[in-house]
């Protein structure tokens, strides 16, 4: 039989008295090793403070997420801001080019295209106005000038107002600044519409030499 006393066990009975201490078991190198063991373990433990900067570091990241979100969405928005105050003037034709362009019907689509743009005032608008633009350049081009204004340097006007647009457009769908390419459209627009006063004022007289 087992009997304890303090920290020691005494063996009675049938067994002859022995004494065992407990304590005098745990050697130096038992000690150490159980120090070790437990510092090994206490270092995956995270202290108090550790979980509180744990848990502001994330509340950092969280609040720099909602902070980048929110810079882009403005940034986006800025970007599609479109500053129809700097649209330049629409180029008045002169009287002989007006009668002339009267039974022009692809460009009379294309300066009702161009109206609705100058009425444009948010990038959807601008982009609608645009995609229009685009379709009623390319009926224009399918079909027939009249006789006085069927002369190179009006087609190149043209050429150069078909780039524009497609240029806008693409710009546009990639989300950069707007306003600068809408400018560009109506300046190639009134271009095209200075070579058509030009045409009708200095060739007016020569084309109708040739119907006599």
């Amino acid at each position: 039989m087992i009997r304890k006393k303090d920290s020691t066990y005494t063996l009675s009975e049938h067994t002859p008295s022995k004494t065992y201490n407990l304590e005098s078991q745990q050697t130096p190198d038992t000690w150490l090793q159980h120090h070790e063991a437990y510092d090994h373990y206490s270092k995956f433990v995270p202290s108090p403070m550790q979980k509180i900067l744990g848990l502001l570091l994330v509340c950092l990241f969280l609040w720099n997420c909602k902070k980048v979100k929110s810079t882009s969405q403005h940034q986006g928005k800025e970007t599609r801001a479109f500053q129809y105050q700097k649209m330049p003037p629409e180029r008045l034709l002169s009287p002989k080019a007006t009668v002339v362009v009267k039974q022009w019907e692809p460009f009379n689509a294309l300066s009702e295209s161009v109206e609705i743009l100058y009425k444009a005032r948010n990038y959807e608008e601008v982009l609608l106005a645009i995609e229009d633009l685009i379709e009623k350049e390319k009926w224009l081009t399918q079909e027939s000038y009249p006789e006085l204004f069927d002369i190179t340097p009006i087609q190149s006007r043209q050429l150069v107002l078909r780039t524009y647009l497609h240029k806008a457009k693409f710009i546009m769908l990639q989300n950069q600044p707007t306003t600068e390419s809408v400018i560009a459209i109506l300046e190639a627009y009134n271009a095209f519409r200075k070579q058509l006063n030009l045409a009708a004022s200095s060739r007016l007289e020569e084309v109708l030499s040739d119907h006599i």
